[in-house]
Order: structure tokens, then C-alpha cells, then sequence
């Protein structure tokens, strides 16, 4: 089973933020990765999830088709709970 990660936690990001919000994110979450404490492959990993979710959210299609996904994976998530 696929479990699509969390874009908009990754950048902190409510769900209908804006473009300028979405650029904002991408610059702070780029500007805060770790410089020395973790290897350069840990570094290089996180850099490119929070690449991945800026360009997921920023192409409207993409995003439309992430949100579809995720809230139903969500859905269903919070169904099995009951």
C-alpha cells in the first residue's frame, strides 16, 4: 500500500495555501536544512522531499491529483479507526 507523505507538513503549510505562501515555504524549509550535524546523503534526502512537495503543490494539476490521493488515503485511514 502506498502512503503519500505529508507536502504541506513538510513545507508547513496549511491546505489552501497560496502560491507566494508556497515560495516562501520552499525558501525557509531550504534555508533550515541541517549544514554539519548530519551526513550529506541525510541532507541531500530531505532536500529533495521538500523539492518534491514544492513542485507537487506549486503545478495546480499535480496538486489537485496529490490532494485526491491524499484525502482519500486520509479517509480511509480515519474509516479503519472507527
Amino acid at each position: 500500500m502506498h502512503i503519500p507523505l505529508d507536502y504541506y507538513r513538510i513545507l508547513g503549510l496549511p491546505l489552501a495555501a497560496s502560491e507566494e505562501q508556497l515560495r516562501q515555504a520552499y525558501s525557509d524549509r531550504i534555508a533550515q536544512l541541517p549544514r554539519r550535524e548530519y551526513s550529506q546523503v541525510a541532507i541531500a534526502a530531505r532536500k529533495q522531499i521538500i523539492e518534491e512537495a514544492y513542485i507537487v503543490l506549486f503545478d495546480p494539476l499535480k496538486r489537485r491529483e496529490y490532494e485526491q490521493e491524499y484525502l482519500s488515503h486520509s479517509n480511509k485511514q480515519n474509516n479503519n479507526n472507527i
